[in-house]
């Protein structure tokens, strides 16, 4: 009797089961279809990279300073005007190192005189002395004559080298004075634009202070900061497409040329430079930019963007596949975007459908029916 009882239990939760089952069918057969698209899930060759934001730097940004200390005569730059290598910027008062070189050029000529003098005498002094000698050879004169006769000559030649290394020294501090002079001009040191003028002319200036600013915006640099998590992928060399915030339709390429060596440790950040060629100057220094570094190229799971929700509040991203004529949510971590599309992981396979239209109006378990973009509503 006891087992009849069990059997019987059995059975009615069976038929009430079965019953409830087909309870729901019908009321889900019931429901209206909620109409989407679907494209199917892609697989393919894609970039790889790593995504990071700084800014612009100049090549090069040097404070321009003389070498000596005057006053400023002329400003040939102002700024934004382009210059080369070597292109004179300010022209310090030449009136003193002017009137030095003068002087020592008067004082070159004046020994150079004075050495064809004492060339002469040196000549005159020798020749007397060869004639001295005959005379003693010839006992016409004594030693005493003949011994003032050769020191002469040894006082003549020694005159006559004073005279020379005098000379020699004067020619050198002309040439010593000629390259302070040459200091007095202040030139540019290598091609580039003069970004920021400090001094006006009559302005007292020293070896401290700067006169101008120059810089070289062709090409720039671009200093991004990187976490510490994707630092690993980069390497010198790979190339970089930067974006402006500012120009948001113009692509820059560019090459990583730096990896700073430290990391930054308040942030846990890496500071990569890149190389970016800038003809045109379209790039300014100061400006924030974006950068995606390609680290190399892997087989991905594509799926357009549309088809990829993210649930408010959470770092959850999820899409729509169609299953027995009814949606089920699948959830995916993108990758990496790419315009249109966006590369996913997780449990998703290539040639799957995935809802691209209609999705906002699903969840799992409802029915829907597979139409064509253009006859949805």
């Amino acid at each position: 009797m006891r087992i009849f009882v069990i059997v019987l239990a059995v059975a009615g939760a069976a038929w009430w089961l079965l019953a409830h089952r087909a309870n729901r069918t019908s009321v889900a057969d019931a429901r209206p279809r909620v109409p989407v698209a679907t494209v199917p899930v892609i697989i393919s060759n894609i970039e790889m990279h790593v995504a990071a934001t700084g800014n612009v730097q100049a090549w090069f940004d040097v404070e321009v300073s003389a070498q000596v200390s005057d006053n400023i005569s002329v400003l040939y730059v102002d700024e934004g005007d382009v210059v080369t290598t070597g292109q004179a910027l300010v022209q310090l008062d030449l009136r003193e190192i002017n009137a030095m070189c003068d002087a020592a050029a008067a004082a070159r000529v004046s020994t150079e005189a004075a050495v064809r003098q004492m060339n002469a005498s040196l000549t005159n002094t020798l020749r007397q002395f060869g004639r001295t000698q005959q005379l003693f050879r010839e006992k016409v004169i004594g030693q005493q004559e003949y011994d003032d006769a050769e020191t002469a000559v040894t006082l003549a030649r020694g005159r006559h080298d004073v005279t020379i290394a005098e000379c020699n020294r004067l020619t050198a501090q002309e040439k010593e004075l000629g390259v302070r002079r040459e200091r007095y001009t202040v030139r540019a040191t290598f091609d580039g634009v003069i970004a920021q003028v400090h001094l006006d002319s009559g302005a007292y200036v020293t070896p401290s202070v700067p006169v101008v600013r120059m810089t070289r915006i062709s090409p720039v640099k671009v200093q991004v900061e990187l976490p510490e998590t994707q630092a690993p992928d980069v390497r010198v060399g790979q190339p970089a497409n930067v974006r402006i915030w500012t120009m948001a339709a113009c692509v820059f390429t560019g090459t990583v040329t730096r990896i700073y060596p430290a990391l930054n440790a308040r942030w846990r950040t890496q500071t990569v430079e890149i190389m970016c060629p800038n003809t045109e100057g379209q790039m300014r220094p100061g400006m924030f930019a974006r950068a995606e570094i390609i680290t190399g190229r892997t087989r991905a799971l594509l799926v357009p963007d549309v088809a990829v929700m993210k649930l408010s509040g959470s770092g959850i991203t999820h899409m729509y596949t169609v299953v027995d004529n009814c949606a089920q949510r699948i959830d995916v971590t993108v990758v990496t975007e790419l315009g249109a599309y966006v590369a996913v992981a997780g449990t998703v396979h290539a040639g799957q459908p995935v809802v691209v239209k209609g999705q906002l109006r699903v969840q799992t378990g409802t029915p829907v029916i597979v139409t064509p973009t253009a006859m949805l509503p």
